[in-house]
């Protein structure tokens, strides 16, 4: 599988703000009961992107983790991976938006939270269906103590969307884009 780093975030940038899980250090009117919230994500400042086998679709991936610490003193942290779907048709690549052809794309996987070497939370979650080529899988949110946080991501993959077909049952292999396990590390105070 051929990875890539790129700078291109835009579209997820927008899917952080839309849902809550916006980008940068405290936010400006915490919600009650919250002191402040930062998020982590890596590649800082991108994405990687990855390819399916015949390299007719592509995601681009940040892997992400919001703390929050809550005005009671302790803390949470919520993982989430966004993703940008692109298909690829004659000499460019679009994106892979609902319905086009097929099934509208989505991404899942497992996200595993532990803290200090306990795994505290871990679930498979999935994307749903996206609009319009932009995905986010959302983690549990869990409140964890004092120490260092690990969240590893599995098994995470997009799947159907533009080259994906239903007739017979099968689904081509040009849809499906996995990425590379991954994980993302920081400390609570």
């Amino acid at each position: 599988m051929r990875r890539i780093r790129t700078g291109l975030l835009g579209i997820a940038a927008f899917t952080l703000a839309a849902t809550g899980l916006a980008t940068g250090a405290a936010s400006a009117a915490p919600a009650a009961g919250l002191a402040s919230e930062t998020v982590k994500c890596d590649p800082a400042g991108g994405s990687a992107t990855f390819f399916s086998p015949n390299k007719w679709s592509k995601v681009n991936v940040q892997w992400c983790v919001k703390t929050f610490h809550n005005s009671d003193g302790t803390y949470a942290v919520q993982p989430f991976v966004t993703g940008d779907a692109y298909y690829y048709w004659g000499a460019a690549w679009y994106h892979d938006k609902a319905q086009v052809n097929g099934d509208s794309a989505f991404m899942g996987g497992t996200i595993a939270t532990a803290v200090n070497g306990k795994t505290l939370a871990s679930g498979s979650y999935n994307s749903g269906r996206t609009q319009d080529g932009t995905l986010l899988v959302t983690g549990a949110r869990t409140q964890v103590p004092s120490g260092t946080f690990k969240v590893t991501f599995t098994d995470m993959a997009k799947h159907e969307g533009y080259w994906s077909t239903h007739s017979g049952g099968d689904v081509r292999p040009s849809t499906q884009v996995e990425f590379s396990d991954h994980t993302v590390e920081g400390t609570i105070p």
